[in-house]
């Protein structure tokens, strides 16, 4: 009768000393010293790296759109001779800029970032909500569950003495 891994769940054979589908060590004597992180450990780096990659793409997608879709209506504005608010230029170069750079420390897995991400996302909500936008809600939200997931991971890791950031 099969035996089940005890990292991945794994049908595995009852004699087996390490598993064959995640690596893991069954007997410890088997495992040798100072082996890092179990198969399950790595697993959850391998998830955290990749939502950390997903949302700081998604970071400099948005930036690149809204640094666009900001070029086209001062570009509109300067040929109908409307005089652009600097205000508002500033806030919009701020806010592009701001997520680009974000999005490159989400890239290079500072943890940090996600936190930020997240603050910021919350803070586009509001003005969302203020002015109803539909689509900025939509994104702006999922974009909030993608930085709930990483800081999630992030703590997850850091509790069972994993840096991952390293």
């Amino acid at each position: 009768m099969p035996a089940q891994c005890p990292a991945c769940s794994e049908s595995i054979q009852p004699e087996a000393r390490k598993c064959p589908h995640c690596g893991e060590w069954l007997q410890p004597e088997e495992a040798g010293p100072a082996r890092g992180p179990s198969a399950a450990h790595r697993a959850m780096l391998g998830k955290y790296r990749q939502q950390m990659n997903a949302l700081g793409g998604v970071n400099i997608v948005f930036a690149l759109m809204m640094g666009g879709v900001a070029s086209v209506i001062m570009e509109a504005q300067k040929q109908a001779q409307v005089q652009a608010q600097p205000l508002r230029v500033v806030i919009v170069a701020g806010f592009v800029s701001t997520l680009f750079v974000l999005g490159v420390f989400l890239l290079l897995k500072h943890s940090w970032a996600a936190l930020v991400s997240l603050v910021f996302y919350v803070l586009f909500t509001l003005g969302s909500l203020i002015r109803f936008n539909v689509c900025g809600l939509i994104l702006a939200g999922a974009c909030i569950l993608m930085s709930v997931r990483v800081y999630r991971l992030d703590r997850a890791l850091r509790a069972q003495g994993i840096d991952p950031s390293a």
